[in-house]
């Protein structure tokens, strides 16, 4: 998708595309709001230094441990309660189920993304923020 303003200095194109983009790659897939709630549920626990371990991959929770959740913690914790948890795309990659999330603070955007295995463990969880 592409979209177009006449001001480089404005933020206007990324708002348009995301709102555009939402409404035409809506997921169809039965499972977006549970996987939606459990994606909020998981950012939440990581704002506090928490994981639900059996939502994971054994490689997963290799990645999340002691030092990360603290990490996420200190970085996450701060930011308190998102004002907008959406979902904004999902497409299956490399076997497995990807989900994108958009969530919005008062001063800040990030992207959350997940990779689901087959048999719906998530063997990632990753945050950054937009730009």
């Amino acid at each position: 998708m592409v979209v177009l303003t006449n001001q480089d200095a404005a933020g206007a194109s990324g708002a348009i595309a995301k709102g555009i983009a939402s409404l035409l790659l809506a997921s169809d897939d039965p499972a977006t709001p549970e996987k939606l709630t459990q994606a909020r549920k998981i950012f939440e626990g990581l704002q506090h230094g928490t994981i639900d371990r059996p939502l994971f991959t054994d490689n997963a929770n290799f990645y999340f441990n002691e030092q990360a959740l603290k990490d996420f913690a200190g970085s996450l914790g701060p930011l308190g309660i998102p004002e907008e948890f959406i979902q904004v795309r999902q497409e299956l990659r490399g076997g497995m189920k990807l989900r994108m999330y958009t969530i919005k603070f008062p001063k800040t955007e990030l992207s959350a993304w997940t990779y689901e295995m087959p048999d719906g463990k998530l063997e990632q969880y990753q945050i950054a923020a937009q730009d």
